[in-house]
Formats: C-alpha cells, structure tokens, sequence
C-alpha cells in the first residue's frame, strides 16, 4: 500500500505552483486537492465515460497501479466518496473558474501532475516520459496557452524537456464549462 500512496500521491507540485506563481505577473487564484488519488481521483469523469474506469482507475480506484484489487468492483461505497470528495473539489474548481470570468471574462487553468519515472502497469510502456509533460484539449487549449505555459515552466530547475500530451493526455476543465472558449486549460504533469 506504501508503494501505491507513493505512485498515486503528485509530489513536488505544490513547489512547481509557489515557483510558477512567484513568477507570474498577477498572482493566480489556486485550488488544491490535499487528498491521495487513493481516496478519489477528483479530475476523472465521475461514471462509467472515464477511460480510465477500464482499468479500475476512474474516479474511485478499484485497482492498484499494477491492475491488483484495491476495493471490491463496484465498490458499494463509490457514491459516497463522490459525494464527499469529489462533488466538493468539483465545486471549488468550478466556482474559482465563475469567479475568473466574472471578475476578467476568462480564466485559464493550469492543472499541475507529477508521475513517476517509471511507467505504471496500466500505462503505454514505450510513451515518452519528460521532464515536463503538457496536457492539451483541442478546445481550450490554443497554441498561445501552450507557448506561455512552455515559457513559464522551461525556466524551473530541471526541466529540460517538455512534451505534449505524453505520458498523459488531456487537461481539466469543470464540466459545467466544458466547451466554453473562454475558460482555457493546459494540465502540467512532471
């Protein structure tokens, strides 16, 4: 279980915000999920249109890293933590989003990841594993938002290589604005 927390847990995100955000021209509103993935994956689609449900890793995890059971499929308790974690994180994404629009007209979402060097047992063994990786969505992320994020992140230490949508793809947006070219997203995963 110590070796799953670890691979589940995004560590070294918090110090790539505070280093991103100190060099930002306006300080960024910032909403953090200080829970383990382990409870629940806040930034998976809540039901069965999750890819990631295939492998026992949609919003509630049943399986481990390595495809072992984690909780009992379907887990009787899966609601309940939606309810709990889930719906709450949702909310909190969703109302920093309203606020951006309402106050400037747009907001930009920069969803922060880390990964493990090595793959995970449900994972394209052969992707390209960098040291920055730039989730994209053809909606909300416009050549312009993967420019900024590119220069913003290429001065951190250690980032010598930044790649997009590998090993990972895609980035959050809240539902309830999904398809809104006014909310733009870019997800950083390292």
């Amino acid at each position: 279980m110590a070796a799953e927390l670890d691979e589940a847990t995004d560590t070294g995100t918090a110090d790539i915000d505070a280093a991103a955000a100190e060099r930002a021209r306006r300080r960024p509103a910032v909403a953090v999920n200080r829970l383990s993935r382990l409870v629940v994956d806040p930034e998976r689609l809540p039901d069965e249109q999750e890819p990631a449900a295939a492998y026992g890793r949609g919003a509630v995890y049943t399986r481990t890293c390595t495809g072992t059971p984690l909780r009992l499929e379907p887990y009787p308790r899966a609601a309940e933590l939606l309810d709990t974690y889930f719906c709450p994180y949702a909310d909190t994404v969703t109302a920093v989003v309203d606020d951006r629009l309402r106050v400037c007209g747009r907001a930009v979402i920069v969803d922060l990841h880390s990964y493990p060097l090595a793959p995970s047992g449900f994972e394209e063994p052969t992707a390209v594993r960098p040291a920055l990786c730039l989730g994209t969505d053809p909606v909300h992320t416009p050549a312009w938002l993967v420019d900024a994020a590119r220069g913003a992140f290429a001065s951190l230490p250690g980032i010598d290589h930044i790649a997009e949508n590998t090993p990972y793809s895609g980035s959050y947006v809240p539902l309830r604005h999904y398809g809104r070219t006014s909310v733009r997203a870019a997800r950083s995963r390292r």
